[in-house]
């Protein structure tokens, strides 16, 4: 039904962070909360069993994906202009972090 990967940064200077890569939910189920729940799973196993204080993501501005991100307490940090080609178009990418209490 749905995917998502997360990776932490293997330099020990950046070690601190984590980053989320890709979220997708098949079209056949989505708008059932699937990603959502994707989401939360990754936060509270960071937060539980790791020393991981943010994790970042890039994710298409104006999306449902970052609507999704800031209900889950991720903010912008910086808009990265035509960030995508879509076909002969672009799209803004918006950098997003979640700091994790530690």
């Amino acid at each position: 039904m749905g995917v998502i990967g997360w990776y932490r940064e293997a330099r020990l200077k950046i070690s601190h962070k984590s980053r989320i890569m890709a979220v997708y939910v098949e079209p056949t189920h989505r708008g059932k909360g699937i990603a959502k729940q994707l989401l939360s799973q990754v936060i509270d196993r960071v937060r539980a069993e790791t020393d991981v204080e943010q994790i970042q993501l890039k994710v298409a501005a104006d999306s449902t994906a970052h609507a999704l991100y800031r209900s889950k307490g991720f903010a912008e940090f910086g808009r990265e202009e035509q960030g995508l080609n879509v076909g002969e178009s672009y799209v803004d990418l918006c950098h997003m972090v979640l700091h994790i209490g530690k």
